[in-house]
């Protein structure tokens, strides 16, 4: 900002002078400072941006295998969401990357393999799809940590290799 001279020494820096009562030689300013507070959210991390990711471990490749594990996000289990309080709030999610007819799937690097899996969340027993969830973030309460879990189970034997799938969530406030 840059300052201006005025008469008496008096140096202005984006104020505004308010006429008043003041001894000779002396002026007073006065200025109006304010915020306003929208309704946003944030979501914790790791650092390379993403909101986490499920390790479902190592299992062997025969049919019957199972795996299962949880969302790990910034060094909180599940996804920690912060929000405005009173903000309305919804969580979407997508089928991921290698969805076939509605359903989720692991696929390896190179391959044709798959491996269906299923989503949950908040300690629900129905496998979340793409059912948009309704966030409450009341008065008082502005952080919310949703567990999400993942299971899976080998139908047939499948071959050796890492199998991964990449799930898009949207927030909208």
């Amino acid at each position: 900002m840059v300052a201006r001279r005025l008469p008496a020494g008096l140096a202005l820096l984006g104020a505004t002078l308010v006429p008043g009562t003041a001894d000779a030689g002396e002026r007073r300013a006065a200025f109006i400072v304010g915020a306003s507070i929208v309704n946003g959210c944030t979501v914790a991390s790791d650092v390379s941006g993403s909101w986490g990711d499920i390790a479902m471990g190592t299992v062997p490749g025969i049919p019957g295998a199972s795996a299962s594990g949880s969302l790990s996000a910034g060094g909180v289990a599940g996804l920690s969401i912060e929000c405005t309080p009173g903000a309305d709030v919804s969580l979407a999610i997508d089928q991921g990357l290698n969805s076939q007819s509605g359903t989720r799937r692991l696929a390896p690097a190179s391959g044709a393999s798959r491996l269906d899996y299923r989503l949950f969340v908040d300690g629900s027993a129905t496998p979340w799809t793409t059912q948009s969830l309704r966030l409450a973030f009341p008065a008082g309460g502005q952080r919310r940590v949703l567990p999400i879990r993942a299971e899976t189970s080998l139908p047939t034997t499948l071959p050796a290799g890492r199998y991964t799938d990449t799930i898009r969530l949207t927030l909208s406030f």
